[in-house]
């Protein structure tokens, strides 16, 4: 998306501009709230798959959380450097360090691991927040819509109910096996099938349209978009039928 981005900027097409800015900001929304729900969740295998026993595991699911600030705080800086500024993002981002050693201080002693985990979780939603307020004065972003803010919630909870099953059958098929092994058996289909259902339900839901589908790299012309096109559409007209029987 950054050479279209940059497209439009030369082109000193702002309209284009933010709607880009506002679709990349959204994307990242989704893949770091998915991230962060998804390792939350299985953060037990993922632990015991990684380092062989499930200690630490509290902070490892915490931590997790720390993928939605990280993305989103990631786009924006790269939006606002195409921008041309180039000072705010590190602004921003030397002010979430200093949260995060504050935090760190106060935490640590408490709370061990977990509440670096915590302090880093909120070092990165800091710096998101911060720079999304500094795009937003130099972009006229519209504000987030409600549709979408459902739509995604939905998604979200289909996709954690999708993993929590997930990681209930297979825990239960893999119990005889060494424990590493069976983490990661647990981890691996659970990673895979929570992001496959997360994207389906966010395009049956109709949060992403086939124009935006198109515009992502590498997407358009492949099967996967021609399988979410036709997703998109047999959920359309499965929620126009009862509307159509009304009138």
């Amino acid at each position: 998306m950054v050479p279209a981005l940059t497209a439009a900027r030369a082109r000193g097409d702002d309209a284009e501009f933010a709607g880009r800015a506002v679709f990349a900001i959204r994307l990242a929304w989704w893949l770091g709230s998915a991230s962060a729900v998804g390792l939350a969740m299985l953060a037990g295998p993922v632990n015991i798959s990684l380092f062989a026993d499930n200690s630490g595991t509290a902070a490892m699911a915490i931590i997790a959380f720390a993928a939605a600030g990280g993305t989103l705080q990631a786009v924006s800086a790269a939006l606002l450097q195409g921008l041309g500024d180039m000072k705010s993002p590190a602004v921003n981002l030397a002010a979430a360090v200093l949260l995060k050693l504050t935090l760190n201080v106060v935490l640590v002693p408490a709370y061990g691991i977990a509440g670096a985990a915590a302090a880093m979780a909120a070092a990165f939603t800091a710096a998101a927040v911060l720079n999304a307020l500094s795009l937003r004065q130099r972009v006229n972003l519209p504000a987030p819509r409600f549709a979408i803010a459902w739509r995604t919630a939905a998604a979200l909870a289909a996709m954690a109910a999708a993993v929590a099953l997930t990681a209930l059958g297979l825990g239960a098929a893999t119990a005889a096996l060494p424990s590493r092994a069976a983490a990661l058996l647990v981890a691996l289909p659970g990673v895979a099938i929570g992001a496959a259902v997360f994207a389906a339900a966010l395009v049956a839901s109709c949060a992403v349209t086939p124009q935006q589908l198109r515009g992502l790299p590498g997407l358009h012309g492949s099967r996967i978009e021609a399988w979410l096109l036709r997703l998109q559409q047999a959920a359309s007209r499965y929620s126009s039928t009862p509307h159509s029987r009304e009138g």
